[in-house]
């Protein structure tokens, strides 16, 4: 993946990693994850990114968009019925 050098304040890394660790833990929630799970899970995210300093976006929308999709398809997907 290339990358392009930015200088970008500090504040911005920090922001766009709770972000995406915000949208981690909804896409494991969603999946039927523990809070507790999902939460770890988040925050390894935001840690990860903070820690790495770099903003994905290319990373991002396509992760997210995934997410998105996953999340529509298990919310509004068909019902399958209880097997017996």
């Amino acid at each position: 993946m290339p990358m392009v050098p930015v200088n970008v304040d500090s504040s911005t890394v920090v922001i766009t990693s709770v972000i995406s660790a915000v949208i981690t833990f909804g896409f494991c929630a969603t999946m039927g994850l523990k809070p507790g799970v999902s939460l770890a899970i988040a925050a390894g995210v935001g840690i990860l990114l903070y820690s790495f300093g770099v903003i994905p976006i290319g990373l991002l929308v396509v992760v997210g968009f995934a997410m998105i999709v996953a999340i529509f398809k298990k919310l509004f997907g068909g019902a399958n019925p209880p097997r017996e």
